[in-house]
């Protein structure tokens, strides 16, 4: 038997149980990975692969990589007609968050972009003859203007990089507030596989540590896992009246989610506006404010 079999460890000791039982569960997998077709099928091809090998130390590494994938697969010792619905689910989820991501990122994207590009195109000829007139008269600009020449400047030279860098943080403020593990995004995830686990008969204490691993929650990593109350006291109640309203209380995390990801979507568009709002406004100021003062010493 080998030490992956062994250890007292919920997570390795239902993984040495689904090698044990691959006959049963390979055809599951396989007929996902079928499914899924490329490039999506390859994380069920992996599963299978580890499976399929025998090797339980194997085993536990690929699912140590990737235990999300793997829940489904627990009990591995107990006939449940749910099980395929619970691995084509967790299939979906890749397709249907990055579908929500990409739909909740377009509006502040775009603002984002079509600022960036009118603030270039600003810099290659607004600026430049703005800036011939300024030293056909040798005119002593003002600090402003001469921050907003040498931004105008870089921004001509390297808008590429600066729109990326730009874009880049954006997209991680965001992927960090949205998968905070104390989110509403992760207690979905949490809930959700919960009710999984506890519906197939895995007992309680064992199914919230293999949740919290399935997320990346462990609790050995000093992280509580994200177990509401309502989630906690349902737990109290038989496997498959658990896992109903389990699913339930996870379809309402998911609703928070959402919320969440839309108020963020659409607070980031209105603040991108304003700050190219500002900018307009320091650019205006940056111009006129030397042909103010020309026109006052000139009358």
């Amino acid at each position: 038997m080998s030490a992956a079999a062994t250890i007292d460890d919920p997570f390795r000791r239902q993984v040495a149980a689904a090698v044990a039982h691959r006959d049963r569960l390979l055809p599951l997998v396989d007929s996902v990975a079928a499914d899924m077709g490329t490039p999506h099928g390859a994380r069920w091809r992996r599963v299978s692969a580890a499976l399929g090998s025998g090797d339980a130390d194997r085993a536990l590494v690929a699912a140590a990589a990737d235990p999300g994938a793997w829940l489904p697969l627990f009990p591995a010792d107990r006939d449940r007609g749910d099980r395929l619905t619970r691995v084509l689910a967790e299939a979906r989820q890749p397709l249907l968050r990055a579908g929500t991501r990409w739909s909740l990122l377009a509006y502040p994207l775009i603002v984002v972009g079509v600022a960036t590009f009118v603030a270039f195109l600003l810099s290659v000829t607004v600026m430049p003859a703005f800036r011939r007139i300024f030293d056909d008269f040798g005119m002593r600009l003002p600090l402003v203007t001469r921050v907003v020449l040498a931004a105008t400047d870089l921004l001509a030279t390297g808008w590429l990089p600066v729109t990326v860098a730009g874009l880049a943080l954006l997209a991680g403020w965001w992927l960090a507030v949205r998968w905070n593990p104390r989110g509403p995004t992760v207690t979905a995830a949490f809930t959700r596989a919960l009710a999984g686990l506890v519906a197939a008969g895995v007992p309680a204490d064992e199914a919230v540590m293999l949740a919290a691993r399935g997320v990346g929650v462990a609790p050995r990593a000093g992280l509580v896992p994200p177990l509401s109350a309502a989630a906690g006291a349902t737990l109290r109640l038989p496997p498959a009246g658990a896992g109903r309203v389990l699913e339930a209380i996870a379809a309402c995390h998911a609703d928070r989610s959402r919320g969440v990801d839309g108020a963020m979507a659409w607070f980031v568009g209105p603040v991108a506006v304003g700050v190219v709002g500002m900018i307009v406004a320091l650019l205006t100021a940056a111009l006129f404010a030397p042909l103010i003062s020309l026109v006052t010493e000139l009358s």
